[in-house]
């Protein structure tokens, strides 16, 4: 409903897209099929490449915000469990970007420095 409104005034709608699950979806996909125009960060989806010919079809842009799990992972000399969460979604992240490049997903740079 939001994204509708959104385009109903003629503005565009940027999606904070977590890894949350809603009934039968992920946070991302949700975003996708209600088409938003831009996706902050990239999280896990169930059906990553139906989705990813969805972004690419429609047009829209991934923030990936690669760096944010970079960071987190790396932030202590020895790593307690949060650190290693962090490490394998700074891999999840990167393989993703990977396949979102090589869909020709349109990509723009974030670094999430909130985080």
């Amino acid at each position: 409903m939001a994204v509708e409104e959104t385009h109903n005034f003629g503005a565009r709608i940027a999606v904070h897209a977590s890894g949350h699950v809603y009934p039968g979806m992920l946070m991302s996909e949700h975003a996708v099929t209600a088409g938003a125009d831009t996706i902050e960060h990239l999280y896990p989806m169930k059906n990553e490449a139906k989705v990813l010919a969805m972004m690419q079809k429609q047009g829209t842009i991934v923030v990936p915000t690669l760096n944010a799990a970079r960071r987190f992972s790396g932030r202590r000399d020895a790593p307690n469990e949060e650190d290693m969460r962090w490490l394998v979604t700074a891999k999840a992240f990167e393989g993703r970007f990977r396949r979102m490049h090589a869909a020709n997903v349109k990509m723009a740079i974030g670094t999430d420095t909130g985080g």
